[in-house]
């Protein structure tokens, strides 16, 4: 075996590996996964949209094997579906989808929401309220309130104290986060979000665990049937 001797360079055409992102995969697939995954969430890549490799690889100034890898992580996520012959298109929602997802979605969500009545310290109720007044503020702008509602939900998990009931509920959120565009788009059903929100905060805050509970589990119903009326319209 032969061995180049110490400060010699590579030769040019001599292969370079490729650089990989955290998850050990190239960063041009980590890269295109990324960008399509959060277009399809924020719904501006539409459920029944063919999504076209030769159109990506040109995007990305790459060619069409790491987009067929990005591509394949996707539909392994449930996002995307490969059809045989015809290419790749992304995922449709059924009507059973959005109500099992709720249904589990208002029962993680009571139960946090029952911890936090139980556990909350004044700093992690003083984070919930900030988070609520920043929501109603950007409700009544008419701003898209996605990452608001987000980080509000992030703060009633941390007040619950429970770390697997966190992740179950951050699977939740990403799972909702495939049925597209938010519910809570304008100042109507934004306010109505952040008046369910505060109805939380002030039953965590006083310790009542089965109101706080109730309200949750109600706000989680609410936000059901906001989907489905987006989904049926």
């Amino acid at each position: 075996m032969t061995t180049s001797p110490p400060g010699a360079t590579r030769r040019s055409g001599a292969a370079r590996p490729r650089k990989r992102g955290s998850d050990g995969r190239p960063k041009a697939v980590e890269r295109i996964a990324d960008h399509l995954r959060e277009e399809i969430m924020a719904g501006r890549i539409a459920p029944g949209t063919w999504v076209r490799q030769e159109s990506i690889a040109e995007e990305f100034g790459v060619s069409r094997y790491p987009v067929r890898e990005a591509i394949d992580q996707l539909a392994q996520e449930g996002l995307v579906e490969v059809v045989p012959r015809r290419g790749t298109v992304v995922r449709m929602t059924s009507g059973r989808q959005i109500l099992e997802v709720y249904e589990v979605r208002a029962a993680l969500d009571g139960a946090a929401a029952r911890l936090a009545a139980r556990r909350a310290t004044p700093e992690t109720i003083r984070r919930m309220r900030d988070v609520a007044e920043r929501t109603r503020a950007a409700a009544l702008r008419g701003e898209t309130l996605v990452s608001l509602n987000l980080e509000f939900h992030g703060a009633l998990r941390a007040a619950s104290d429970n770390e697997v009931l966190g992740k179950l509920l951050e699977q939740i959120e990403d799972t909702i986060r495939r049925f597209g565009a938010s519910t809570y788009r304008g100042s109507g059903p934004g306010l109505d979000a952040v008046d369910e929100h505060d109805g939380i905060i002030d039953a965590v805050e006083a310790g009542d665990e089965d109101l706080a509970e109730q309200r949750a589990i109600e706000h989680m119903h609410n936000a059901r049937e906001r989907r489905l009326r987006m989904f049926f319209d």
